[in-house]
């Protein structure tokens, strides 16, 4: 049992390793074409209409809008999954597992928010965007730690996994609660009818993953018409998904090992990629020290390390932990500087957000970029010097 669990864990670094260089490069690569002679062309293909028709039915969205709010829910649907998956049976299935890894997430959100409010409460525009520097990208931050933590204790890298969870799960409650636009109350009854369905299916132990997706695509299309952000119907699509049925039979397993790879190599680098074109034309040094650019970097960079910290240094003191053998305080503050990575679940907020102000969502794309990028730097460095 041990044995394959670390065997899991190579295998999830490695792959951590290609997903978090596959993100860089969509990141730069759309920076690269945004500020080149082919900048009209990269705007005029994620803004290109892609229409489904269905009979005298059709259904028109953009190239962006596709990404963001429909591969995107795919995205959620495995982290949805991911997040069952840890609660039931995997690092998060005891009280003991689970009360490092939440206080810790808690506090890594509530600093960050904080900084965040306090250089920008008097713009209310830019108030819409408290919860930006409040996430941690899993697939950078695992990244990282995947190429410059290979010799520090296996133990961290659970730490890392389990915060990053739960870290998740918090952006996809702030969405929810926080995020969600002109509510248009008779699309709830559709949505009430496909969580009934969805229920059934789940107690009737329904192996086959085709009924539920049928009912997830339309609770999807129900969400996006109600006004809250239809993503959100991922999340609750895998956790309605079965971990076990019988001794062999694995529903969520199955679904998330098929899903799983179009999420990391296609689904992220395009999210990536579609929205990450900044054009340093427009930016100059004020643009760097506005609040909102500020307020980011330094709630991603200082806000993420000092609440994480400050949680563990409570729960020693208090002795409700007790750190791992050849596991030291030093340690963890490697971990809390990479969840200062905050990239896709911080520009998903962004874009949210900020999503009819393109001046502040530029701003918002800088803090991001520049707050991970810092927290990258500091984590690589403390990682290779003090082994």
């Amino acid at each position: 049992m041990i044995h394959q669990r670390l065997v899991n864990f190579a295998l999830l670094f490695h792959q951590a390793v290609h997903k978090g260089l596959l993100l860089f490069s969509s990141t730069v690569l759309a920076i690269v074409i945004a500020n080149s002679q082919f900048y009209d062309l990269y705007h005029h293909f994620i803004e290109q209409n892609l229409e489904i028709s269905l009979g005298q039915n059709s259904f028109s969205l953009s190239v962006h809008a596709w990404v963001n709010e429909f591969l995107m829910a795919i995205f959620f649907l495995v982290a949805g999954m991911e997040i069952k998956r840890e609660m039931i049976d995997g690092h998060l299935k005891s009280r003991s597992q689970r009360i490092l890894p939440i206080v810790a997430a808690c506090f890594g959100v509530i600093f960050p928010v904080l900084i965040y409010i306090a250089l920008n409460y008097q713009d209310d525009i830019a108030m819409q965007a408290w919860a930006i520097p409040a996430a941690t990208d899993i697939a950078f931050a695992l990244g990282v730690f995947a190429v410059f933590g290979r010799r520090l204790p296996l133990t961290l890298r659970v730490f890392l996994t389990a915060l990053a969870i739960i870290d998740d799960l918090i952006a996809v409650i702030i969405i929810a609660l926080f995020y969600s636009g002109t509510l248009y109350l008779n699309y709830f009854l559709p949505i009430a009818l496909c969580l009934l369905i969805l229920y059934l299916l789940n107690k009737s132990k329904i192996s086959a993953l085709g009924p539920y997706l049928i009912v997830g695509l339309f609770m999807w299309y129900f969400f996006l018409k109600s006004g809250i952000h239809c993503t959100i119907s991922g999340v609750i699509l895998g956790i309605f998904i079965p971990l076990k049925l019988s001794e062999n039979n694995f529903p969520l397993k199955r679904l998330k090992k098929i899903l799983a790879p179009y999420v990391e190599y296609m689904v992220l680098p395009l999210f990536a990629f579609s929205n990450s074109g900044i054009c340093f034309k427009s930016i100059n040094f004020d643009s760097l020290l506005h609040p909102v650019v500020i307020g980011i970097t330094c709630g991603l960079v200082i806000g993420k390390t000092i609440g994480i910290s400050f949680a563990l240094h409570i729960l020693k003191a208090l002795k409700i932990i007790n750190l791992p053998e050849n596991v030291e305080m030093r340690h963890y503050y490697y971990v809390s500087i990479l969840c200062g990575i905050g990239f896709t679940m911080s520009l998903f907020i962004g874009l949210i957000a900020f999503e009819h102000n393109a001046i502040y969502l530029e701003l918002a794309k800088i803090g991001i970029i520049l707050g991970s990028l810092i927290s990258t730097f500091f984590a690589i460095i403390l990682m290779k010097i003090f082994k």
